[in-house]
């Protein structure tokens, strides 16, 4: 090496070259350094990418391998994600809140992989990020993320530093994670103290010329105990890329969580604005046929109680005079009789005669049936005008007490012209069964709606059943009724009407009651008969109608309502 230290002459042109040398070492050495940046961010944009793919995802975040990706990029020996539930989606809803006050326990969320540090017993906080020590440290700090390579050398960090004692962690690399200036959790990573004995590759080597650098293993070995290895500024451009990505991905999950609750209470604001819609349209269109309904019943009482009455004035009249023609045909005949046994011979002669041409023995004996014929004739027109008169007198809009089996005969009454035996039919008998009854409280015209509907459908069901019969038997119809007595309940009549018609079906008896349900042929019915009469019941009398059907069999329909109605229920 001596001759290093003897002066010496260097031409221009050495020069020259040596500085062309020194210039293209230069410029190598530029290359080379942004190449080895542009490698570094290249391989920094690839670990974003890749974390990015499982933040962003629609419908499932997994923080825990997006975590466990950045602790293998980053050469960590384990790392933690702490998120504040509250402090973010408060944030979300109202942005110029401040999150000052602790949140619930529950409302936190810690996500760890590898190795970790411990809460000893006793502290106020079960997470780190929780105590105050680590939120008022790391407010302060200006920069995006903050590291050291030994936290036992940082004592703004003393009171959290027990939770590392049983660990070998002694670095640390933090972000934050924040929206704008909200902050509501942090990205934390892990290294641990470097295993200064495993360092040193050589062998062992007794030359004196080794001392050396042994001396100086020492000296390193010494300056570096307690550290980990140190975090570079990639490590930090890293982290923080990392760490906006954690931050946004959270909050699009959020976000998108949020915008699947909206659309799911919309959705069930949207179906049930939808029923209660439909509800009302279904109880507009029903009152609509009620009142249409109640209407044709009011001009149909006020039409029946004016034939009635035009009925009732010549009937009382031809009724009143029945007995002044029986009067006078005996009259007339007494006469006749005294004239035949007064008069001269001659005369009796020609009398006698026209007697045999007249037959008067026949007339004297046919002429008081004929009057009685008459007279049961009027007394049965008398009987349908009072029970037409009484079925469209009653007041639908008042509740009065009323007498059921004096509505049910007045009924059978109008009905009997459909009951009664025909040329092709063997006609229906109607046998009544009635229970000691008292008066029930009613809205009289609708209730008669209701009877004289079950009625008519037990009639027209037997006269389906002729229809497909060539040798139709006789029809029947048993008319019920009973007091019911309930436990906690005040006590009801139950009318029950049992047919043996065509009967049906249960898949059709179940939709009955519903409107425009019918099964009768077009232009027979409406569908709203019991549609209208289950509601007459339920709702206007608080009671029920049921119905049970064998097909073949016949059908029972059954009225159960209370003796009493309250009126605050109407």
């Amino acid at each position: 090496v001596g001759h290093h230290s003897e002066s010496w002459t260097v031409s221009e042109t050495r020069l020259r070259g040596v500085q062309m040398v020194v210039d293209q070492l230069a410029v190598a050495i530029a290359q080379a350094h942004l190449w080895q940046a542009a490698q570094e961010k290249a391989q920094r944009e690839a670990i974003v990418n890749q974390i990015s793919q499982q933040l962003h995802s629609i419908t499932a975040m997994d923080l825990q391998a997006a975590l466990a990706t950045t602790v293998e990029k980053l050469n960590a020996c384990g790392g933690r994600l702490f998120l504040n539930r509250t402090a973010h989606e408060t944030y979300l809803n109202n942005p110029t809140t401040a999150i000052n006050a602790p949140s619930p326990l529950d409302a936190l969320e810690v996500i760890t992989v590898g190795t970790q540090p411990g809460v000893p017993p006793g502290q106020r906080f079960t997470a780190i990020e929780q105590s105050s020590t680590w939120q008022s440290f790391f407010q302060q700090q200006p920069k995006p993320s903050w590291a050291t390579i030994n936290i036992y050398t940082v004592p703004q960090l003393r009171n959290i530093q027990p939770t590392f004692r049983s660990t070998v962690i002694r670095g640390l690399l933090v972000v934050p994670l924040q929206l704008e200036q909200q902050r509501f959790g942090y990205l934390t990573l892990f290294r641990e103290e470097i295993a200064t004995e495993t360092l040193w590759a050589g062998e062992f080597n007794p030359d004196e010329r080794q001392m050396q650098p042994r001396l100086s293993f020492e000296v390193w070995k010494e300056s570096i105990h307690g550290q980990c290895h140190p975090w570079t500024d990639s490590d930090h451009q890293l982290i923080e890329a990392l760490g906006e990505e954690f931050a946004s991905g959270i909050q699009q999950h959020h976000l998108y969580h949020l915008s699947q609750l909206v659309n799911a209470s919309l959705e069930e604001q949207i179906q049930d604005r939808t029923a209660k819609l439909q509800a009302a349209l279904t109880k507009l269109s029903q009152t609509h046929l009620q009142l249409t309904q109640a209407e044709k019943m009011s001009s149909l009482g006020q039409l029946i109680t004016g034939v009635c009455h035009e009925i009732h004035n010549p009937i009382n009249f031809i009724s009143g005079n029945l007995s002044h023609a029986q009067q006078y045909f005996d009259d007339v005949f007494n006469l006749v009789s005294f004239y035949q046994q007064v008069a001269p011979a001659e005369m009796a002669a020609t009398m006698a005669s026209e007697q045999e041409s007249v037959d008067l023995d026949f007339i004297a004996e046919d002429f008081p049936s004929l009057i009685a014929s008459m007279q049961t004739g009027i007394d049965r027109i008398q009987a349908v005008v009072r029970s037409l008169l009484q079925f469209s007198h009653h007041e639908q809009s008042e509740l009065k007490a009323m007498d059921v089996h004096r509505s049910i005969d007045s009924i059978l009454l109008i009905l009997h012209y459909r009951t009664k035996p025909k040329s092709d039919t063997p006609g229906i008998t109607i046998e009544k069964f009635y229970g000691d009854l008292p008066l029930v409280d009613c809205y009289g015209g609708q209730f008669n709606q209701v009877l004289i509907n079950l009625l008519n459908n037990a009639i027209q069901a037997i006269e389906s059943r002729w229809q497909g019969s060539n040798d139709p038997q006789p029809g029947q119809i048993e008319i019920t009724t009973t007091v019911i007595e309930l436990e906690d309940e005040p006590p009801q009549v139950a009318i029950k009407i049992k047919d043996n018609g065509c009967g049906m079906p249960e898949k059709v008896r179940a939709h009955i009651f519903e409107p425009f349900f019918t099964t009768k042929t077009l232009g027979q019915g409406t569908g709203l008969g019991l549609s209208i009469s289950h509601q007459i019941i339920t709702e206007q009398h608080h009671g029920a109608l049921t119905c049970r059907s064998v097909l073949g069999q016949g059908t029972a329909v059954t009225i159960q309502i209370p003796i009493h109605q309250q009126l605050t229920m109407v």
